[in-house]
C-alpha cells in the first residue's frame, strides 16, 4: 500500500481512505476501512469515463447485477455511488495474492492446488450463469487465491466502460491473452461460454506459467486466439482434456461451466478441441474496415464466400481486420489492476455452491419454516423470513463473554436478523433434530434474499440486500 496523494480522497462514502492499493486503466484502487474496523477494497473511476454521457447509468446497471454475484465466489459489493463526482465502487478486502502474482513469484501450481482452484473456478462459474451474469473478464490476475478458496474479482467497472467513448476512440485496455475468440473478433454476442473458454486458458495458464496465445504484439494474440490451436502436452494429464474442451473455438459446442465442474469433480472425460481448426470468416462477425482518421464510419466488409478458405488474399484481411477491432474488444474486457492484496498463497479450496441456489420454500427436504442440516450433522440451520440462525453441536472456538442481555445460552451458534449485521446467538432452544433435511456440501439454498451454503468447512448465510452474514463451523465463526 502506497501513501495518498495530494489529490486522492480522504473518505469515501462511510469509508476513511487509508492509501494507494494501485492504478489502472480504469481508475484508482484504494484501500478503506468502515466505522467497525472492516476494510474494503475502493475502485474510484477516471474522470474521462465519468464525463462520459452513458457510463453512469451502465455502471449502477452492473454494480446492481454485481451484488448478486455468489458471495463465496467473488468479492461481495459493499457499497457504490454512480452518482459521485468520480463514480466509485466498494468491495470487500480479499486476502491471498492474486493467481498472476502466485504464477509469476513461485511458478505453476501443484496438481493438487491446480485441481482444486480449478475445480472451484468451474463450480463458481456455474453458479454465475445460473443466475444469468457473465462476467467476460476471467484471467489471473482478476482470480483471488483466498485461504477459504480461490475468488473472482473485478465486476462491474469493466461492462459499464464497454462502448464509452473512451474505449472507441483509441484508448487500449488491458491484454488480450485470456479472451475468447468471439471477443477476439469482436462479436457483441458474448455469452457464458467466453467464460468457458477464458477458464480453459487460465488453468492453461496455471499449470504452465503462461498463455498459450501470447504473442509480440496485441494483433498477434488476437490472431492466435482465434486461429491457433495450443499444443497441450504441459499440462498435467487429470486436466488436459478439460482444457481442450475447453478451448474450443466454436462457443456452441463448447462444454458449460457445470458439465466442466462435474468432469473436474468426478474424472470424466469432455471432448478434446480439434487438432485443425479454420477460422471463422468475418461474414459472421460483421468485422468493421479500418476507419481512416478524420474520415466518417467505414462499411462493414463481407467476405467473398466464393474465396478459397486458405487463399493469400483473404488471410491477410483477416488478419488486418483482427488489428482493426483491437479496440473495439479490448474496452469490453480490461478490469482494474487487481494485484493490490497481499497474502500467503491458499491450499487446496473447499467446495463451494455447484449451482444456483435453491427455493427453501419450495424444497420439500426442509419444511416450514426452513430447516436443515450439514452431511456431517455437527451444524443445523433454520430459515425464515425475518432471521437466519445456524446452531453448532460441537465447537472448538473461544466462547466470548455472555453478555449481560443474555438469560438463554449464549454462543451456541450464530444469527442474521433482517437489517443487521451477523451476531452470536443467545437462544432458549436447539435445533439440533435428527429429521431434519441435509444440505449437501456444495448446495446452496435461499430464502427472503438471504444465501446460505454449506461448504466441508462448514455453513455460510448471506444477505444479498444488506451483505450482512455470518460463517461458522467447528473450528471458527465469522460475523460480517
Amino acid at each position: 500500500m502506497d501513501r495518498l496523494e495530494h489529490n486522492d480522497p480522504r473518505t469515501l462514502g462511510p469509508y476513511r481512505v487509508l492509501g494507494r492499493l494501485s492504478e489502472g486503466g480504469m481508475g484508482q484502487v484504494y484501500v478503506g476501512i468502515d466505522p467497525a474496523g472492516r476494510r474494503a477494497a475502493l475502485k474510484v473511476v477516471h474522470s474521462e469515463l465519468a464525463a462520459d454521457p452513458g457510463f453512469r447509468e451502465r455502471f449502477r446497471r452492473e454494480v446492481r447485477m454485481a451484488a448478486t454475484a455468489p458471495p463465496w465466489f467473488t468479492a461481495p459489493v459493499l457499497a457504490a455511488d454512480p452518482d459521485a463526482e468520480r463514480p466509485w465502487l466498494a468491495t470487500a478486502f480479499v486476502d491471498g495474492p492474486s493467481l498472476q502474482a502466485r504464477v509469476q513469484d513461485h511458478g505453476p501450481l501443484p496438481p493438487p492446488q491446480l485441481a482444486a482452484v480449478a475445480g472451484r473456478l468451474a463450480d463458481g462459474l456455474a453458479a454465475l450463469h445460473g443466475i444469468g451474469l457473465v462476467h467476460r473478464d476471467l484471467k489471473p490476475s482478476n482470480i483471488m487465491l483466498a485461504p477459504e478458496g480461490a475468488r473472482l474479482i473485478d465486476f462491474g467497472i469493466a461492462r459499464a466502460a464497454d462502448s464509452t467513448s473512451l474505449t472507441r476512440t483509441g484508448h487500449l485496455l488491458g491484454t488480450p491473452s485470456f479472451m475468447s475468440p468471439e471477443q477476439a473478433t469482436g462479436s457483441r454476442t458474448i455469452g457464458p461460454p467466453s467464460d468457458v473458454f477464458s477458464l480453459g486458458v487460465v488453468m492453461f495458464y496455471a499449470a504452465t506459467g503462461e498463455s498459450p496465445f501470447t504473442a509480440e504484439t496485441p494483433a498477434g494474440t488476437l490472431y492466435k486466439i482465434a486461429n491457433h490451436e495450443p499444443d497441450r502436452s504441459a499440462v498435467p494429464p487429470p486436466l488436459r482434456d478439460v482444457v481442450g474442451a475447453c478451448l474450443t473455438k466454436d462457443a456452441s459446442t463448447r462444454p458449460t461451466a457445470a458439465e466442466v465442474a462435474g468432469a473436474l469433480r468426478n474424472g470424466t472425460r469432455l471432448r478434446a478441441a480439434p487438432t485443425v481448426y479454420a477460422p471463422p470468416t468475418a461474414t459472421k462477425v460483421g468485422m468493421p474496415l479500418p476507419l481512416p482518421q478524420n474520415q466518417g464510419p467505414a462499411p462493414t466488409r463481407t467476405e467473398n464466400p466464393a474465396a478459397p478458405a486458405g487463399a493469400p488474399r483473404r488471410r491477410g484481411r483477416w488478419i488486418a481486420a483482427a488489428a482493426a477491432v483491437l479496440v473495439v474488444a479490448l474496452g469490453a474486457v480490461l478490469l482494474l489492476r487487481p494485484e493490490l492484496l497481499s497474502g500467503s498463497s491458499a491450499g487446496p479450496a473447499d467446495i463451494g455452491s455447484d449451482s444456483a441456489p435453491v427455493d427453501a420454500a419450495a424444497d420439500p427436504r426442509f419444511g416450514s419454516p426452513a430447516r436443515f442440516k450439514t452431511p456431517s450433522g455437527n451444524i443445523a440451520c433454520q430459515m425464515s423470513t425475518t432471521e437466519v440462525r445456524c446452531d453448532v453441536l460441537t465447537q472448538s472456538w473461544d466462547v466470548p463473554p455472555t453478555p449481560a442481555s443474555c438469560r438463554g445460552t449464549w454462543a451456541q451458534g450464530t444469527v442474521l436478523a433482517a437489517g443487521r449485521p451477523g451476531e452470536l446467538s443467545c437462544v432458549a432452544d436447539s435445533l439440533a433434530a435428527p429429521e431434519l433435511g441435509v444440505l449437501e456440501y456444495g448446495e446452496a439454498v435461499q430464502l427472503a434474499g438471504v444465501v446460505c451454503v454449506s461448504r466441508q468447512t462448514g455453513v455460510r448465510c448471506e444477505s444479498r440486500t444488506t451483505l450482512h452474514g455470518f460463517s461458522i463451523s467447528k473450528a471458527a465463526f465469522e460475523l460480517f
